[in-house]
């Protein structure tokens, strides 16, 4: 038998150990994305890459293969949630959720009016953030109420509530305010009520969100870091800097800036879980390494940090990223016993921006692992990593003089408000 078709059988019986669990229409989706979770699945096994190498590796290491086979998909979803309920009242609004959520939705099927485009690129608009708010918040509910749980995959279905918790405080949550979240207590989902308060980050532009329960005791207390905002928003330009700062990992130099605040709101809070999105996932990280064991971190596209291994091993929780998307490329994620990185493939191919930006579950999608001390060496990563150092280094020299002209009249502005 050739090498070629050697490796065609053995590829074929690794398919069939990783479908081992699934039905006919769930292994023809795998079958659609079986390069990628091949991939992953030699990548967590300490193989670099599939090939006729894989021949020649010996019975211990072709038994970690097929163990990395037989663990890699943790969940398979084929119908997908819809997560908004389709009214007549807002036809426009209910269009522009579905461009946000689903793949079978693009920029074509949505006609932005001008006020929607300068709230996004240019003045910050009160009134339609509210009208956005509210409607997101409905979600929670119908949720609740068409038990999803039920009827959908029970990681995906986490993975997806998560998500929503975290795009949350994008839209300005009302502070001293209460919303109803979807939260899992003792194995069960439940809608819980919260009071919001924002805690300052960077003054009043950047702002993590603290949740306390007040209609279900066992509920767990949360905070919320938002993700980088869209242009016309507070903190859109603080955020910019934290994510190209050249010396300091993404996130940290918020985090160090509103850590006294941050501490005053963990006071007394023996447990809480922490959810962020992107520059937010980032900052959870961060949280995750001061708290240790008192946060379970649930991060969602977040970038990797610039620490230590010792100080990556006190993260507690899980993180999801698209295995498309560029920016969890960046940096390095934790690798403790107590974290759990799950990676996740869509059955659109989507270019890495729709791979950051639109949240997973509401097309077929699966769920591996993936191997985070495996990861953390991959080329890639560390190229990807490198070039942003230099590329940040580089652009922090070059608005060196704006970026001081700015701060000095940020400085006068305050000194002379200081003195009325």
């Amino acid at each position: 038998m050739s090498t070629e078709a050697r490796l065609e059988t053995l590829d074929r019986q690794f398919f069939e150990i990783a479908a081992h669990n699934l039905n006919p229409d769930q292994k023809q989706f795998l079958a659609t994305k079986w390069k990628q979770i091949r991939h992953y699945a030699c990548q967590n096994a300490g193989v670099k890459k599939w090939g006729s190498h894989v021949l020649d590796l010996n019975a211990e290491a072709t038994e970690q293969l097929k163990e990395a086979f037989r663990t890699l998909v943790k969940g398979i979803e084929m119908i997908g949630f819809q997560i908004w309920k389709p009214t007549a009242k807002d036809p426009h609004l209910e269009a522009i959720f579905r461009l946000f959520f689903d793949d079978r939705t693009n920029l074509h099927d949505v006609d932005f009016s001008i006020e929607e485009k300068l709230a996004l690129f240019w003045k910050y608009d009160a009134t339609l953030i509210t009208q956005f708010r509210e409607r997101f918040e409905q979600i929670f509910r119908d949720l609740y109420h068409q038990m999803i749980w039920t009827q959908h995959d029970p990681l995906v279905t986490e993975m997806l509530i998560g998500n929503l918790i975290a795009l949350y405080p994008l839209f300005d949550p009302m502070p001293e305010g209460e919303v109803d979240i979807l939260q899992q207590i003792e194995g069960s989902w439940n809608l819980v009520r919260y009071r919001t308060e924002p805690i300052p980050l960077v003054e009043d532009k950047v702002l993590a969100y603290g949740l306390t329960p007040v209609s279900n005791p066992k509920a767990l207390p949360l905070i919320l870091f938002c993700g980088t905002p869209y242009p016309a928003a507070k903190g859109f330009w603080e955020a910019i800097k934290s994510d190209l700062h050249p010396f300091r990992s993404v996130g940290e130099s918020i985090f160090l800036e509103g850590r006294e605040r941050i501490d005053a709101w963990m006071n007394k809070k023996p447990q809480v879980k922490c959810y962020g999105l992107s520059l937010g996932g980032a900052l959870a990280y961060h949280l995750g390494r001061t708290y240790g064991s008192r946060v379970t971190v649930f991060a969602y596209v977040p970038p990797g940090l610039f620490l230590k291994p010792q100080e990556m091993h006190k993260i507690h929780g899980v993180a999801f990223y698209h295995v498309d998307d560029f920016v969890p490329s960046l940096g390095y994620h934790p690798t403790g016993k107590n974290f759990t990185c799950y990676g996740v493939i869509t059955e659109a191919n989507r270019n890495f921006l729709l791979a950051h930006a639109r949240p997973v579950g509401c097309n077929p999608t699966v769920v591996i692992e993936i191997n985070p001390l495996h990861e953390n060496r991959n080329v890639f990563r560390s190229l990807f990593t490198l070039g942003k150092h230099i590329f940040s280094a580089l652009l922090f020299i070059a608005t060196l003089p704006l970026r001081l002209a700015i701060d000095g009249t940020d400085w006068m502005r305050r000194k002379l408000k200081r003195k009325r």
